[in-house]
């Protein structure tokens, strides 16, 4: 008898405690939504009708809704009062979370409500040639981030732009440097997709011919302090600059062809790509602490 309650109670508290699981699991998904946009009603809307509804951008401040790169960036720069440009937009997550007062963020095709942005941000609705051909050439960033086009003569411009518009002691990382694998590493997503035999609502990774930029570093800028992290989330390449460059137009453009024309088993199997400084996220902040790079 007291064997059957006792099945009877443990019954009910395994029951019980899935409830109370649910019930947390629904409570962080409401606070994250609220986290969206500032309201739970707006958030709900925006979803029962499939997300027609543009996102509304919020400065994000809790560090449990930062992604990877908001992480990283804001540890960098931490403690500093620093001006932000991020190429590549999307849905805003990344530079809503960004802990700068003077953010400006540059696409063509953004996913949120550019008409109500917060007081920190400004906004470009352009391509990143056009907005960098009308930029005035005094304009400097102290972080900038590239997550644009994922095409390697794309992603040349924008950094070579980017190194325009940089401050001394600035910084540049770029997304999606290190495809998972030659299939990722095509430079059209439909293709990929293709090859991979899948949709693109499947969530199969997809990172383009960014990589190609790996040996361009190395081989033009060696004087660019540079920190390929790797781990954990997606891998990014970080840059330094702790010198101005004056001659970006004296560069060859036949030789940057050259290394641009490597395809992805040239680039990883090149005997200098092993020279790069490869990092643990953790390991390498505290690595630049100890540069004298970012605070403590």
């Amino acid at each position: 008898m007291i064997d059957i309650k006792l099945k009877a109670v443990l019954k009910y508290t395994i029951k019980f405690k899935h409830k109370f699981g649910d019930f947390i699991k629904l409570t962080k998904k409401i606070e994250l939504y609220v986290s969206e946009s500032g309201s739970l009603r707006y958030e709900v809307m925006r979803r029962l009708f499939r997300k027609k509804n543009l996102r509304l951008l919020l400065e994000r401040k809790n560090p449990k809704y930062f992604n990877h790169t908001s992480r990283r960036i804001n540890r960098i720069m931490k403690g500093k009062e620093f001006t932000y440009l991020e190429i590549g937009v999307a849905d805003g997550t990344t530079i809503q979370s960004i802990a700068s007062s003077n953010k400006h963020g540059v696409d063509p095709n953004p996913l949120f409500n550019t008409e109500k942005l917060p007081f920190t941000i400004t906004f470009s609705k352009l391509t990143s040639d056009e907005f960098f051909s009308t930029l005035d050439k005094s304009c400097k960033f102290d972080f900038i981030f590239i997550d644009g086009l994922h095409e390697i003569n794309q992603l040349t411009r924008d950094f070579f732009n980017s190194l325009r518009h940089l401050t001394i002691g600035g910084w540049i990382l770029i997304d999606d440097i290190v495809p998972c694998d030659s299939i990722s590493a095509l430079s059209s997503i439909n293709e990929s997709y293709e090859v991979r035999g899948v949709n693109h609502q499947e969530g199969y990774p997809w990172h383009g011919n960014c990589y190609k930029l790996l040996n361009l570093v190395l081989q033009v800028f060696p004087n660019i302090a540079s920190f390929l992290i790797l781990y954990p989330d997606n891998p990014q390449l970080l840059l330094h600059l702790d010198e101005n460059i004056t001659n970006l137009e004296l560069i060859s453009s036949e030789k940057i062809q050259e290394i641009l024309e490597l395809d992805y088993e040239q680039v990883f199997a090149s005997s200098n790509l092993k020279t790069y400084p490869i990092h643990i996220e953790e390991l390498l902040m505290n690595h630049l602490v100890k540069l004298n790079l970012i605070y403590s």
